[in-house]
């Protein structure tokens, strides 16, 4: 019997310059060549929801699948992945993130000739009515949060492409629409903001700094630059930190109101998770679990294993369960763009996690000339 893959994607987009997570984007050339190489060889293209019902009937055989998976709902996935995966009829799974859907109608590219946004709800029923798309919870927000009360900088407008979260954290209303205000957000916000230890909303237990605070530091740092740090770092009263209780009522709204929002809105069953970045814990996994979710996505520092006997517990237990991912983000600078080059690099992949030891040398080669390439630039 076959391993499964199930592939991480994000952006299939052509002008990654455009934007702060453009890093994250394959081209549509190369996404075509992905899809090509799993025509050529067999592999039918599921959803996370087929996959799952396959399983639950003791139904996957012989036959190869790969379930492709995009992360946080970016509008290229209407705009441009949606005609490619048609044109080789294949399917896939989008994670939402309900934070950054509004209404609004179905964009067009001359609309947004750089596909950059987020989809807006009438974009994803459409793709989910297309059956070309299944939609599934990607956890509410996607935001990044303080931990700490520990200054580790200073916003500044050239540091904007490190830390455009900071937009979302003070102009909430203005998220789903941000990737087409990058300038603006850019000049907006404070210079001097001070920056504390992060980390993902859905582990961090918030800190939250005065506005007394803030105003200090951001005029300590105009007049002394960075060197205020230490100084500012003595202050006992910087703010306040979130209670357990409050995280916990906070990630189950995480948790339940993502699920309730798509499910209400898309009128069908939302049953698996992915969590940003891959920030979970063992509390966060009970509470999904609670939730209704019958699986998530394994962080991709966490490979070990094997879909199909991960699978073979589907439907057999209320047990949450964790299913392995490949990404393919930044696999090959930019010097080696080329059919042969995306088509040879999916295939090694691909037939690497299968178990085949010469692709797998051929792609630690792959990576040695990546890395290589990379520093002489």
């Amino acid at each position: 019997m076959n391993e499964i893959p199930i592939i991480m994607y994000h952006s299939v987009n052509n002008h990654p310059e455009d934007n702060p997570l453009g890093f994250l984007s394959i081209s549509a050339l190369e996404f075509r060549q992905h899809l090509k190489y799993f025509k050529k060889n067999g592999f039918k293209c599921l959803t996370l929801s087929e996959l799952w019902g396959l399983a639950c009937d003791g139904d996957l055989g012989e036959e190869k699948f790969v379930v492709l998976t995009f992360d946080d709902g970016y509008l290229d996935n209407y705009l441009i992945a949606a005609d490619i995966l048609k044109e080789y009829n294949a399917k896939a799974t989008i994670f939402i993130n309900p934070d950054f859907v509004i209404d609004g109608p179905p964009r067009t590219l001359e609309q947004v000739p750089n596909a950059w946004g987020k989809l807006n709800l009438s974009e994803i029923q459409v793709l989910q009515q297309s059956g070309i798309f299944e939609i599934q919870s990607h956890s509410m927000t996607h935001d990044f949060e303080f931990c700490s009360d520990k200054i580790i900088d200073f916003y500044t407008p050239e540091k904007f492409n490190k830390y455009y979260w900071l937009a979302w954290q003070l102009f909430p209303d203005e998220k789903p629409n941000w990737c087409h205000k990058l300038q603006e957000h850019k000049r907006r916000l404070p210079v001097g903001y001070p920056i504390f230890e992060f980390d993902r909303a859905i582990t961090a237990r918030r800190f939250y700094p005065s506005d007394e605070f803030i105003r200090l530091a951001a005029e300590r740092f105009l007049e002394e630059g960075s060197a205020c740090i230490e100084s500012l770092s003595k202050d006992v009263n910087k703010g306040t930190f979130e209670t357990e209780k409050q995280w916990a009522e906070r990630i189950k709204y995480e948790l339940a109101f993502s699920k309730k929002f798509l499910e209400e809105k898309l009128d069908r069953k939302v049953e698996f998770i992915c969590f940003p970045g891959g920030a979970y814990n063992e509390e966060i996994l009970e509470l999904a679990e609670q939730t209704g979710y019958k699986a998530y996505m394994v962080a991709s520092r966490k490979r070990a294993g094997s879909n199909l006997q991960r699978l073979k517990n589907a439907g057999k237990t209320n047990k949450i369960i964790g299913l392995l991912r490949l990404s393919f983000t930044k696999d090959y600078p930019a010097v080696l763009k080329s059919r042969i080059f995306y088509y040879l690099n999916c295939k090694w992949k691909i037939e690497s996690y299968m178990g085949n030891s010469s692709a797998n040398s051929l792609l630690q080669f792959s990576r040695k000339i990546r890395n290589l390439l990379k520093k002489l630039r």
